[in-house]
């Protein structure tokens, strides 16, 4: 795959990772259980991550997290509700 058409399309692993601010765990099990589909070029060993799909999972991570949306598939943790009071962004009262 040539540079410029890599870097334009699609993501490496640790790039898709952290726009979806994923622990490198929590990316691989996505990717193996085929949530995130990887794209091997014929005689490489390093996948890459399609920008399009990367960001669309970004996103509906991002709606999850407000609640605007239920996700596809799992990029968000749920706070119990006697968590946020130990958690100064996840306090309810603060806003």
């Amino acid at each position: 795959m040539r540079r410029e058409k890599r870097t334009k399309y699609y993501y490496t692993a640790r790039e898709a990772q952290q726009h979806l601010g994923l622990s490198v765990d929590a990316f691989y099990y996505l990717v193996d259980t085929g949530k995130i589909k990887r794209v091997l070029p014929p005689g490489k060993l390093q996948g890459f991550y399609s920008k399009h799909q990367i960001e669309r999972l970004a996103k509906e991570k991002l709606k999850c997290m407000f609640g605007e949306k239920e996700p596809v598939i799992t990029l968000c943790m749920h706070v119990l509700p006697d968590t946020a009071e130990h958690h100064p962004m996840l306090d309810e009262r603060r806003n």
